[in-house]
């Protein structure tokens, strides 16, 4: 394996954020995009900070190819926006993760072998970068580009690399990793995710690197109100909001009335956290004094999610903790 810090990276990187934004992936997932990292729920983020002259034409420099060059000016304003939040020791981040990695990596190896998942003939790069979700790879010839965001920890790299090769292995029809169908990208990320989540759970990896969730766990469970929101707003200045997968309250046939009702205040209230106490007016009306239990609310709010996921409607109910809920969709 071979940890390399390279600048043009990261313009690269950034560009791939900018195309998973202007293709609807991120908010189809229920990412939070912003334009900042916030201390918590770093596993949800996708890192995008704001550049006003890429930002202000974004559709149109979003849908160049990223093997297509943009104007230069651009690049430039890019490359400053990344140097301004690039704090990181890169010399340090790589040390440690090579250290890490290659200690563990015959052991790596065979975990892969046994799962018919085969490194040997491939050469790997890991080149860290500022801008990302927690981390993406591409691509070329027999050459597995990794990008892990600064931020996380070496076994994130272990866990990228694993993501990768069962894409490249099981996947081979798809190794240009951004089919233009979306349908098609869509299986691809889920099939990938199932096989990955189930490998990141074998005892076999969690002696090597600890527990790890995979990401359709991270986004079945991390979740914040208030991010949501201020992804929200920042989508809308892109231009590329969330589409909403809820159009029809009555349309949710699998939800009681009562469950409809609470989606349908959730809804008239988009992008506002809906206090806890709004709900209990919901659910006991004249005798919510005498009933009220925020265990009940919680409990009521995961069977909806439940029943939602089963009608395909996953992660669109956002929890911010000690206030009430937002509808993130």
């Amino acid at each position: 394996m071979i940890f390399e810090y390279k600048k043009k990276e990261q313009i690269r990187a950034y560009r791939y954020c900018a195309k998973c934004i202007l293709d609807g992936f991120y908010q189809s997932k229920r990412f939070y995009v912003l334009p900042f990292l916030p201390k918590r729920f770093r596993d949800r983020i996708v890192y995008f900070p704001q550049v006003d002259d890429f930002n202000i034409n974004f559709s149109k420099y979003a849908g160049i190819p990223i093997d297509k060059p943009l104007p230069q000016k651009i690049q430039e304003s890019i490359q400053k926006s990344i140097d301004k939040t690039d704090t990181f020791d890169h010399i340090n981040y790589l040390e440690k993760a090579k250290d890490f990695i290659e200690g563990k990596f015959g052991a790596l190896e065979q975990l892969l072998a046994e799962n018919s998942l085969e490194i040997d003939k491939l050469t790997i790069i890991v080149r860290p970068v500022v801008v990302s979700s927690i981390g993406s790879y591409y691509f070329e010839d027999n050459t597995i580009f990794l990008n892990p965001r600064f931020d996380r920890q070496p076994k994130d790299i272990a866990k990228l690399l694993l993501s990768a090769i069962v894409h490249r292995s099981m996947l081979p029809g798809y190794l240009k990793n951004s089919p233009d169908n979306k349908l098609v990208k869509e299986n691809v990320w889920n099939l990938r995710q199932k096989v990955s989540t189930f490998l990141f759970s074998t005892k076999e990896f969690g002696k090597l690197f600890g527990s790890s969730k995979g990401v359709e766990t991270i986004l079945d469970s991390a979740y914040s109100g208030k991010l949501a929101i201020q992804s929200t707003e920042y989508l809308n200045i892109l231009k590329n909001p969330v589409t909403a997968s809820i159009d029809k309250i009555e349309d949710l046939s699998a939800l009681s009335n009562k469950e409809k009702e609470i989606v349908g205040k959730l809804k008239t209230s988009k992008n506002k956290i809906v206090p806890f106490d709004k709900l209990a007016e919901i659910m006991w009306r004249e005798d919510v004094d005498r009933n009220y239990s925020l265990y009940a609310i919680t409990k009521a709010i995961e069977r909806i999610r439940t029943k939602l996921t089963e009608m395909s409607i996953p992660n669109v109910i956002h929890t911010q903790r000690g206030a009430g809920y937002v509808l993130y969709d």
